[in-house]
């Protein structure tokens, strides 16, 4: 599906958002080098936030790697981490946003029902249909009744109460509209853990809205988490983003890209072998098919390849290499 020309008329608010849990993949270079494109291609702004909420999946030393290998991929940003942090827009760290998603937790509870679950994940998966290959287990509204904490076996988190809410449409901008039930498809999802994190969908929901990006690039592996984010942006009065997923790149295992898998298609590895920047990035625009080439070329054409809408990514999950 080709790109639609509108998306270009007006200056972009692009973001990265980076978990450190590893080092950078190709995977994670994808979602920015894309991001970063938009933002140049329309006189707009990239953004880098450092998804950091899980303090136990992160890994010491992980942030400083991925940025310093963002800088090294010549891939800047206009408002992030060093010294063009946004004052205005808090700090660009999850972990430091804590009073934010209170504050938005707080306003939910005015506007719909939250209540907490001490189901653990064996608990839920016991109950729950089993769900089929790539869809999530569905939360069977175990503790939807309850009112009180006090019969807990356990901490709780703290779900939100979906009944009565119709499915959702979402667009994206490569793969068109489509719906979810979310009840249905996902159940009442976590707002905040038992341990007193806050969840990916309410923190990446606010965070999204408030620090005005106008476009997410991510991995269609979080498509299914879109509707969720709508929903929540829709209950708290915040602006919605447009959304463009990119088909993940799959590593020599024919399995997704992902730092928990210890895959040597990251951008340490490149560098290990004296690859040049220039050579990471169209390495990764010839699998986006942004180029029809391998051979490098420079930032500033990739920008106007994105200029021109010369662009129509690839429709499914794809390896790098030679196209057949």
């Amino acid at each position: 599906m080709p790109l639609p020309e509108e998306l270009l008329e007006q200056p972009l608010r692009t973001r990265f958002a980076p978990t450190p849990s590893g080092d950078l993949h190709l995977g994670g270079v994808s979602v920015a080098l894309v991001s970063w494109l938009f933002a140049r291609a329309t006189g707009g702004r990239f953004i880098v936030r450092v998804d950091d909420l899980d303090a136990v999946r992160a890994i010491p030393g992980a942030t400083d790697r991925i940025l310093e290998d963002l800088r090294w991929l010549g891939l800047d940003w206009d408002e992030g981490p060093g010294p063009v942090e946004s004052a205005e827009l808090g700090s660009p760290f999850q972990s430091k946003r804590s009073e934010l998603y209170a504050r938005s937790l707080d306003e939910l509870r005015r506007v719909t029902r939250i209540y907490p679950c001490d189901c653990s994940r064996a608990e839920i998966a016991r109950v729950a249909a089993a769900p089929h290959p790539g869809e999530e287990t569905v939360y069977p509204g175990t503790c939807r009744r309850r009112v009180e904490q006090k019969d807990a076996k356990r901490s709780s988190s703290l779900r939100i109460d979906l009944s009565g809410v119709a499915p959702l449409e979402v667009r994206d901008v490569l793969r068109g509209t489509s719906k979810q039930d979310i009840l249905k498809q996902v159940g009442d999802f976590v707002l905040r853990r038992a341990d007193g994190v806050y969840s990916y969908q309410l923190a990446t929901a606010v965070d999204d809205a408030v620090m005005n990006v106008d476009l997410v690039v991510r991995g269609d592996d979080l498509l299914g988490s879109t509707p969720r984010q709508v929903h929540l942006q829709r209950l708290l009065g915040l602006r919605t983003p447009r959304y463009l997923h990119l088909p993940v790149i799959l590593g020599p295992n024919n399995q997704r890209l992902a730092k928990r898998n210890g895959d040597s298609l990251t951008v340490r590895y490149f560098r290990g072998l004296g690859a040049a920047p220039r050579e990471v990035l169209t390495l990764v625009a010839h699998g986006l098919r942004i180029v029809d080439s391998p051979a490098p070329v420079t930032h500033e054409e990739l920008v106007q390849r994105i200029r021109r809408l010369r662009w129509e990514p690839p429709a499914k999950a794809y390896t790098l290499g030679p196209r057949r």
